[in-house]
């Protein structure tokens, strides 16, 4: 293993990470605000508002840990 590989760890490998949890965390997010929202008896279009906002709200932080957590 070089110094090069020490000082900048696989990129691509940490960008998949981060991806994978930003799109889990969209898609939990969409599915708890939908959830909520018929709970809630509102209409379609302030679920999806949401049910959005949720999911893209906690997307950043779920990136981050998904990338942080270990092998």
């Amino acid at each position: 293993m070089s110094q090069s590989d020490i000082a900048h760890p696989d990129t691509s490998h940490l960008a998949e990470k981060f991806g994978a949890g930003v799109s889990a965390a969209v898609v939990l997010g969409a599915f708890v605000g939908v959830v909520a929202t018929s709970l809630l008896g509102v209409t379609t279009g302030e679920a999806l508002i949401v049910a959005v906002g949720v999911g893209f709200l906690v997307a950043p932080l779920a990136g981050i840990a998904f990338s942080e957590r270990g092998e």
